[in-house]
């Protein structure tokens, strides 16, 4: 595992990792934040079982020792026992976790990934004018995901109620 990028503030930190290590074989891994993904022996995906066991160990080394890593009804990370709020996102083998004093958001997307199929999903006529390029769509997406996550209830429809918009290299979502 590796530190990619750490940026602080009075108010919020995130990081950004790279992992490269399988610790489906570690049996404390396991053990950290059990109610994190409380059915993680479930999952089909070993892949997706190692990232959030690596997110665990990430965040431990970020929480202090009595906090407690949970998520709500609606699998919302939550950090029990803190008056912070916490957001992940993770994109093939690179982590982001964002630690702040508000309801915060964070998102990885590939600029490589295809979502001209899925579009009529969630761009509306207000959001910025891409011309259809990829990488719009995902600035378009990635801005509309951390919304979701700040508010973390599942009924927010993307195309109905958020909004995008450019103000020169800025983007705007409401």
């Amino acid at each position: 595992m590796a530190l990619v990028k750490i940026h602080k503030n009075i108010n919020y930190e995130y990081q950004l990792w790279e992992t490269d290590t399988d610790l489906t074989s570690d049996e404390d891994a396991f053990n950290l934040f059990p109610k994190y993904h409380p059915n993680i022996c479930s999952y089909k995906s070993h892949y997706r079982v190692n990232q959030i066991l690596n997110t665990r160990h990430i965040i431990k080394k970020m929480v202090d020792e009595n906090i407690e890593l949970t998520q709500n009804s609606f699998g919302k990370p939550m950090l029990k026992g803190s008056k912070k709020h916490i957001s992940i996102s993770n994109h093939k083998n690179l982590i982001a976790i964002m630690i702040a004093d508000f309801y915060c958001g964070i998102d990885l997307e590939s600029f490589n990934r295809n979502l001209y199929n899925i579009k009529h999903k969630f761009i509306n006529n207000t959001d910025f004018s891409s011309y259809g390029k990829n990488r719009f769509l995902t600035e378009i997406w990635c801005a509309k995901e951390v919304l979701y996550k700040i508010h973390g209830i599942p009924i927010i429809n993307y195309k109905k109620q958020l909004f995008v918009e450019k103000n020169n290299d800025q983007i705007i979502v409401r």
